[in-house]
């Protein structure tokens, strides 16, 4: 299967085990949890089983990224149980978060200034790692 296929069917797989609630961006992980009840989904040949943050950050923001990179995600939502992919911010291990991900975000929460923050992304530094 193509990457673009692959993409497409975990997406439709992934979306069966997400709750959108009516007025809310947050995406609620209703699916499988692992023992320390964060949210598990398999990738596939996208990079097998992961956490739901992972899996939502390759399925709709950056399919050819490697899960196994050691980083880890912020929900800056303040929701650990949501995978709204807009949501999650990328952190290196030194805790630094991708400055187009803070951008992208405020952009997507604050309508009046998105054209002025996308614009900007354009100037920022691209996220090489903590």
């Amino acid at each position: 299967m193509n990457l673009q296929n692959e993409v497409a069917h975990r997406r439709s797989l992934f979306e069966q085990k997400v709750r959108i609630s009516r007025g809310k961006d947050c995406w609620e992980w209703i699916g499988a949890k692992g023992a320390r009840g964060a949210g598990t989904f398999g990738l596939g040949e996208l990079g097998g089983v992961r956490s739901a943050h992972v899996a939502a950050w390759v399925l709709y923001r950056d399919p050819t990224y490697d899960p196994s990179l050691p980083y880890t995600f912020n929900h800056l939502c303040g929701n650990n149980g949501c995978v709204n992919p807009d949501h999650l911010l990328v952190m290196g291990s030194a805790g630094i978060a991708n400055p187009q991900d803070v951008v992208a975000y405020l952009a997507h929460r604050h309508p009046p200034a998105r054209s002025h923050l996308l614009a900007a992304i354009e100037e920022l530094p691209s996220f090489v790692g903590g």
